[in-house]
């Protein structure tokens, strides 16, 4: 029996490691279980991308468009890179879709990229759109300065507008879920946890245990860039001589944070670069205390690498406020600080020294509401109760 197809169109996909990547990947092979799945994307070298898939051998299919190299620092480049790039990823769509002789009747379109919902709204003619929004980014620009306010302002204008041409939209978090909610307080809006796959959940739990070495090991394992903003952690490094701080993960301000360190002769500060999964996991296994942090602007965001710090069992230090804060207020062996409190941050940190054992209540709650394969499972029949209400 022919099934039904689902299209997924977002500017991050399998093979790029970033975490709107991953996450869509999770969802694409959940969704493929009972659907014909096919997913428009970009990638830097599409033919790598397509190999890519086919070792991983899964049952949808992947339509990989050029994403050139550029830099995500510089505001004007980034927009026009953008705009070209959300055409594409639309113009693969749209081939595909001619070339099959019929409408894909679900399309979700999915964030961060700023331009992809307005433009798929603008010109798709899909029979059921969903928009998968996980990052409110015209929020953050209005936190900048002139010229960010204004292209946040017109940005936010833009994709809200869009918005009211979908007919169903899907959130991450609570914070989220509020704010749509005042804009349409009559459209269709569903909760899909963001969360950890099963698989990396079994692993990071099973290569845990409790150190009997009397070192102290704090680690940062994610993105280096400005909205982390990981100076803090170099002035408490400074402050606990006797403690090893390692940052895991590239980014924009990883150069910046290698040079400061070196000026502040930090030699408990290990800098690795960007880590392959094995290694991540043997820098969970090494960690007593696992630190996280977001810039202020940042509030509706909850990233992804919270869920594996909190399957670890470990104690978790987090510097900010918003969504993430909230999320992690449910949980046991975290300390929340305010962004900026440099005296409660080592204050966080030496109570989290404190703590003895790994926390099994942690793993249980994340086992039971945060493992992608069933928040996706609950989502697939969620879309198809929506789909048939339109229909």
């Amino acid at each position: 029996m022919k099934r039904e197809q689902i299209s997924i169109a977002s500017t991050y996909f399998y093979p790029d490691q970033m975490a709107a990547a991953n996450r869509l990947y999770a969802l694409a092979c959940v969704l493929s279980e009972e659907y014909d799945v096919h997913v428009y994307t970009a990638t830097e070298n599409p033919e790598e991308g397509r190999r890519a898939a086919a070792e991983k051998n899964v049952d949808f299919k992947v339509h990989y468009v050029e994403k050139k190299t550029f830099s995500i620092s510089n505001f004007f480049v980034r927009f026009f890179r953008e705009i070209g790039l959300s055409k594409r990823v639309f113009e693969a769509f749209e081939s595909t879709r001619r070339c099959s002789k019929g409408q894909r009747p679900v399309l979700m379109v999915s964030a961060p990229s700023i331009f992809l919902i307005p433009y798929f709204a603008r010109k798709s003619k899909a029979h059921f759109l969903v928009a998968d929004v996980r990052d409110l980014m015209w929020e953050y620009l209005l936190q900048g300065g002139v010229i960010h306010k204004l292209s946040g302002a017109l940005f936010k204008k833009m994709v809200l507008r869009a918005l009211r041409k979908f007919h169903l939209i899907t959130v991450t978090n609570e914070s989220e879920y509020r704010y749509f909610q005042k804009y349409f307080p009559e459209k269709p809006l569903l909760l899909v946890s963001n969360g950890i796959e099963r698989e990396r959940f079994e692993k990071i739990k099973k290569k845990m245990s409790v150190h009997s070495s009397e070192e102290c090991t704090v680690s940062y394992i994610g993105n280096v860039g400005i909205p982390q903003n990981l100076e803090s952690l170099l002035h408490i490094a400074q402050q606990l001589r006797d403690v090893k701080f390692v940052i895991a993960g590239g980014g924009s301000d990883l150069g910046r944070l290698i040079a400061l360190a070196e000026k502040m002769n930090l030699e408990n500060v290990e800098f690795t670069g960007y880590v392959k999964w094995e290694r991540v996991l043997e820098i969970y296994a090494s960690s007593d205390i696992l630190y996280a942090k977001l810039d202020p602007s940042y509030i509706y965001a909850v990233p992804s690498k919270l869920y594996e710090y909190l399957s670890t069992g470990a104690p978790v230090v987090y510097e900010g406020a918003g969504a993430a804060a909230e999320l992690l207020r449910q949980f046991n062996q975290v300390f929340i600080v305010e962004n900026g409190d440099s005296k409660g941050l080592l204050k966080a940190v030496n109570q989290a020294r404190e703590v003895k054992g790994l926390s099994q209540a942690n793993r249980e709650m994340v086992q039971k509401n945060y493992l992608r394969d069933d928040i996706f499972r609950e989502f697939a029949q969620k879309l198809a109760e929506y789909r048939n209400r339109k229909l």
